[in-house]
């Protein structure tokens, strides 16, 4: 059963830029600094894709298929500005949703982050195509959260990220975000790209995407406070959906006065106690 609803504001399938890494012999570094939008370096490039309004569909995206997935997840906690609030509430319930939806043993929340499309209210919206983790970076993070010996122990079983995104602003009608069907996306489609927080003296691995017309996108329109994404990060079983490229994207029939977007994407690793 699809999930419609009523009277969406902004909704349907439409044709948007999404920002890939499309020169040949990329190598795509992500650089933020200083609290201003990040610069994208070494190959990236905006193409237009057609992405389809999953509210529409006959089956519902799922989070082992497609990879990402959207749950009814009504919240009474309205501090989402409030870091330590989020902390000491809130993450219990990102818990909650991502082993229900999961079926995983355990599961821990390692950070967060608020995006904002206004540049003085916090961060911007993700505006590249990208995975949060590598196969590479997600098993190092995991170490690094958690310590070695006990990463070692939840290494030997399945593991996987799951982002928990929830918009708090209300019905999401300015940079909705765009998922790519896990299934569309070939292995050499991935491209392993730097990223760099200047101002912190930090860096990491994600993926970047390589254009490609036969990939297929999607976006669950119009979505509310009660709702949550679900966008799998890395999975370490390579029969599921593994890695999830994602994007905020500008919708072609958004109001001039929609108001900002508001979100929190909690991010977390599950974990299945080894066989």
């Amino acid at each position: 059963m699809s999930a419609v609803r009523e009277n969406p504001a902004v909704s349907g399938n439409v044709v948007a830029d999404l920002n890939y890494i499309v020169a040949p012999n990329a190598d795509p570094r992500v650089v933020y600094a200083d609290g201003k939008p990040p610069r994208f370096e070494g190959g990236y490039g905006f193409r237009p894709t057609e992405i389809r309004d999953a509210r529409g569909l006959d089956r519902n995206p799922a989070l082992d298929r497609e990879g990402f997935e959207l749950r009814r997840a009504p919240t009474d906690f309205r501090a989402f500005d409030d870091g330590d609030a989020v902390r000491d509430f809130y993450y219990a319930e990102a818990v909650g949703i991502v082993k229900k939806a999961t079926g995983a043993d355990q599961v821990v929340v390692f950070d967060h982050t608020v995006r904002k499309t206004r540049s003085d209210l916090g961060r911007f919206p993700a505006q590249h195509v990208h995975v949060d983790f590598t196969d590479i970076s997600a098993p190092r993070r995991i170490a690094g959260f958690l310590g070695e010996g006990r990463a070692e122990r939840l290494l030997a079983g399945r593991h996987l990220q799951v982002n928990v995104w929830r918009a708090f602003s209300g019905p999401v009608l300015r940079s909705p975000l765009a998922f790519a069907d896990a299934g569309s996306v070939l292995p050499d489609d991935l491209v392993r790209a730097g990223i760099e927080y200047r101002d912190k003296g930090r860096g990491g691995e994600i993926f970047g995407l390589r254009y490609d017309p036969a990939q297929r996108w999607y976006y669950f329109s119009d979505m509310d406070p009660d709702e949550v994404a679900l966008i799998k990060g890395y999975d370490s079983d390579g029969g599921r959906a593994r890695f999830t490229p994602h994007s905020a994207f500008e919708h072609p029939a958004t109001p001039v006065d929609a108001p900002a977007r508001a979100s929190i994407e909690v991010r977390t690793f599950a974990f299945f106690d080894p066989v």
